[in-house]
């Protein structure tokens, strides 16, 4: 196959990827979307193949953009914890005590909580 069918190949099955729903698009209708718009049989082996590679490519790309995405979830939520830990003074530890000295486990509104 040639590298000028390959970018074609690749260009075209990433727009069709980009532009679907990843919950029910299979290899199957992306390569058959890409023939349509190509004009080529991509069912052949190897155009077969070397969509496959490239459709999981595009999942491994994704993967890591979710994996790096929580990561910074977790990070502006654990500088808002400390935020929040600092404004509190009722503290002790990572624990709060109401005024009979019963544990807080759960702040309802600012005048209800749950104790223990």
């Amino acid at each position: 196959m040639e590298e000028e069918m390959k970018e074609k190949i690749k260009k075209t099955v990433l727009e069709i990827l980009n532009e679907s729903d990843m919950a029910e698009m299979t290899e199957f209708q992306v390569r058959k979307l890409g023939s349509e718009r190509l004009g080529v049989d991509l069912s052949e082996k190897s155009h077969k193949a070397y969509v496959r590679s490239v459709v999981n490519s595009f999942l491994d790309e994704q993967k890591l953009k979710e994996a790096e995405q929580p990561e910074k979830d977790e990070e502006v939520e654990a500088e808002a914890e400390e935020e929040d830990g600092a404004k509190e003074g009722a503290r002790k530890g990572n624990k709060e005590f109401d005024d009979a000295g019963d544990l807080i486990i759960c702040r309802l509104t600012d005048k209800r909580r749950v104790t223990i």
